[in-house]
């Protein structure tokens, strides 16, 4: 049963995997054909023209760019009020977590010993019980 848990959870992980590439990969498409546009420079290696590398500062938009703005320390104050918090409540769910995880660890392996056990004792008695003179 957990086996089986563990295959539904790598099969869940895989598919998440490959989501979040289709995701990428559109989002690259997206930036692509937005990026097409006149005064692009990405679009003059469409167009095959031979200086691909022509590239007007003037024109192109990431550097028509506003300066940052400042943040509230409130805001500063918050953001790292939380990342510690959350730091210091995964220190304890992980506490929390750690002994139950080693006792199904325990068990499983317990377990683990009596299939094989099982699984030798019927092996022994399936070749027992093939040795025939008919061979």
């Amino acid at each position: 049963m957990m086996m089986m848990m563990m295959m539904m959870m790598m099969m869940m992980i895989i598919i998440i995997i490959i989501i979040i590439i289709i995701i990428i990969i559109i989002i690259i498409i997206v930036i692509i054909i937005i990026s097409c546009s006149a005064k692009s420079p990405i679009l003059h290696c469409f167009k095959g023209e031979k200086n691909y590398f022509r590239f007007d500062r003037k024109s192109h938009p990431s550097f028509n760019m506003v300066p940052p703005v400042a943040v509230s320390p409130l805001i500063k104050t918050a953001r790292w009020s939380a990342l510690l918090l959350g730091v210091i409540y995964g220190k304890q769910r992980f506490d929390y977590l750690k002994p139950i995880a080693e006792e199904e660890r325990r068990v499983e392996e317990a377990e683990k010993k009596a299939r094989e056990e099982q699984e030798r004792i019927y092996k022994q008695l399936s070749e027992a019980n093939s040795d025939t003179i008919l061979k």
